[in-house]
């Protein structure tokens, strides 16, 4: 959190997006951790997944390291996956909350790819199946979360005090 909330700084924005950018900043580490746990496991001898988490799946955390989870691991990570999009609804509201135009753009882009990722992990197994996005998908999601989010934009009032060139500087 500590990076998003010196780069909400940097760009002069209002410490009441901490809230959501903690929510994002969150959702964004624990989607990489669930993403890369069995090669974490495997090849770094890391587990971030909570002990409990895999206590109330039935799991542990020498199943990190199968070819293909055991469907304990599976329900356990598909639990996490499913906590961590609650998570990411909490942070829906940054983009918007954000005044300069750019930095709401790539935020609505960032939240997006989330919330895309957190889709897979629900579904797919990250032991033996892709739970990244293609660059096709990079593609398509970012345009679509910039274009929507831009025509949001449009029309919104300038923050007080503050002339819309230095907003989006």
């Amino acid at each position: 959190m500590p990076v998003g909330r010196f780069v909400l700084d940097v760009h002069g924005e209002s410490r009441s997006t901490w809230g959501a950018n903690d929510a994002l900043c969150a959702a964004l580490q624990i989607n990489n951790h669930l993403q890369d746990c069995g090669k974490d496991f495997r090849e770094l001898n890391r587990v971030y997944i909570p002990l409990d988490a895999f206590a109330a799946a039935g799991a542990n955390p020498e199943m990190l390291g199968a070819e293909k989870s055991s469907p304990e691991l599976l329900r356990c990570i598909h639990a996490l996956a499913g906590r961590t999009e609650a998570l990411l609804r909490s942070s829906d509201v940054f983009a918007s909350q954000i005044e300069n135009t750019r930095l709401a753009l790539e935020v609505s882009v960032i939240n997006t790819y989330a919330h895309r990722i957190v889709k897979l992990l629900q579904v797919r197994d990250p032991l033996s199946e892709r739970v990244h996005l293609s660059k096709a998908q990079f593609a398509l999601f970012g345009i679509a979360s910039v274009v929507i989010n831009a025509l949001r934009r449009i029309g919104r009032a300038p923050a007080r005090g503050v002339q819309p060139s230095q907003r989006d500087a």
